[in-house]
């Protein structure tokens, strides 16, 4: 009786130490699951975060978990990612800043013209004044931005901040006015050439600010702050013989310059200004051209690649069986 016991407590302590490995077998499993689930974990995590924080790999596998989401095609995805190129190279090559600063130039032009229109409302009602004029003859055509005619001569009236950047310096500014001078010469010419006369022209540049120095000493070209503008105009002398407003008023429009000819003067001056701009836009549509081409031909390359693989994987397999 005594032996059956023993050998029952045996069998009973064998039962249990089985039991214990077992259960010690399946902690162990899991932990070393767990373990490499964590370490598979911290390595997806890394991997993630090398791709979103590299500024090269940032897009494509935002591009690429956008595709996997709602299924969009190769093509989708490539032009996707040719826009945010353009984006990268508009911002390091200035576009944008270009762009923005036209934008703002163009503002500030229509700000300045009401504000130079109010000014001169208080000359005299007898005085005329022609704003954003284009003349032209059969040798030149030009573009006045104000002009007041007045029994005593006439008056070109051109604000200097058209011209000028935000952040301008004083020896640019000195540049332009040099610039804005010899200019003048030739809208001299030209209303001589159309009033037939040598009539009295007096340039008056518009200056932002009042520490803008004018290094031209000569009374018909002078640099005046907005505020003085009616002053200067109403204070000038008297000639011996008056303009006749009316019939110099009626000769300069005659030969105001046809509509599409101040259509092509704006497109001109457009595109001096503005060819960096353009030259950018114009060449995305060919880079886009062949960025496509050479991508589709590298995505059917690879496919056809991959599919032959599995494809051969697959008759391999099937052999064997």
């Amino acid at each position: 009786m005594g032996f059956l016991i023993y050998l029952g407590g045996i069998k009973l302590f064998f039962l249990f130490k089985s039991i214990g490995f077992t259960i010690l077998f399946i902690l162990k499993s899991s932990y070393y699951t767990l373990l490499l689930m964590y370490k598979i974990f911290i390595l997806l995590f890394k991997i993630i975060r090398f791709l979103f924080i590299n500024k090269f790999l940032r897009v494509p596998t935002i591009l690429f978990i956008l595709g996997l989401l709602f299924h969009l095609n190769f093509s989708i995805l490539s032009t996707m990612y040719f826009i945010y190129l353009v984006h990268n190279v508009a911002l390091y090559k200035g576009i944008y800043n270009n762009i923005y600063n036209n934008i703002k130039r163009f503002v500030n032009e229509i700000k300045i013209n009401a504000n130079i229109k109010d000014i001169l409302k208080a000359l005299p009602t007898s005085n005329v004044v022609l704003n954003n004029i284009s003349l032209e003859n059969d040798e030149r055509s030009l573009n006045i931005y104000h002009l007041a005619i007045t029994p005593n001569g006439l008056y070109n009236i051109i604000p200097l901040s058209y011209f000028l950047d935000t952040n301008y310096s004083k020896e640019a500014a000195n540049s332009l006015i040099y610039d804005i001078y010899n200019e003048t010469e030739n809208i001299k010419n030209l209303l001589d050439d159309i009033i037939e006369e040598d009539v009295p022209l007096t340039t008056l540049i518009l200056s932002p600010e009042s520490d803008i120095e004018n290094t031209i000493n000569i009374d018909t070209f002078k640099l005046i702050e907005e505020n003085q503008l009616p002053f200067i105009i109403n204070s000038s002398e008297n000639v011996n013989t008056p303009l006749d407003i009316d019939t110099v008023k009626e000769l300069i429009i005659e030969n105001k310059a046809w509509f599409l000819d101040k259509v092509w003067i704006r497109f001109t001056y457009f595109i001096g200004n503005n060819r960096k701009i353009l030259s950018f836009f114009m060449l995305c549509p060919i880079i886009y051209c062949i960025y496509m081409i050479i991508l589709t031909i590298f995505y059917s390359a690879i496919t056809m690649i991959i599919s032959d693989f599995f494809r051969f994987l697959t008759e391999i397999f099937n052999s064997k069986l």
